[in-house]
């Protein structure tokens, strides 16, 4: 039973699994640079089904808040006023900075008063 394993020239299989792991998070955070791209260009609606599509397939994604903000903000712009207050809602959960607080508070006082005037 002589199990050698060669680290040195190999990696260990941990080495392996995390590298994989950076490499969706990179594909999911490239992509999202490119739904930002499509918005910045005029397509808005295309890169807030991006955006969702991107979530989904790469979760780990969900914890950018700084593009999160961004795609909810979209939302909001849009007039998809539920879409964007649970958006916000989830945001509002991550950790972040005061400033980022701050416009999320905002952004979810001002869309209550909107759903409330439906």
């Amino acid at each position: 039973n002589n199990n050698s394993d060669n680290t040195a020239v190999y990696g260990s299989e941990e080495q392996k699994k995390e590298s994989a792991i950076n490499k969706i998070s990179d594909m999911g955070l490239k992509r999202l640079k490119g739904a930002k791209q499509l918005a910045e260009n005029g397509m808005k609606e295309s890169a807030i089904v991006t955006a969702k599509e991107i979530y989904r397939k790469y979760p780990e994604t969900k914890n950018d808040s700084e593009y999160r903000i961004y795609f909810a903000d979209l939302l909001y712009e849009k007039g998809l006023y539920e879409e964007a207050y649970d958006d916000f809602s989830s945001i509002k959960e991550l950790p972040l900075e005061k400033e980022q607080q701050n416009i999320v508070d905002e952004r979810l006082k001002e869309i209550g008063k909107k759903l409330l005037n439906k």
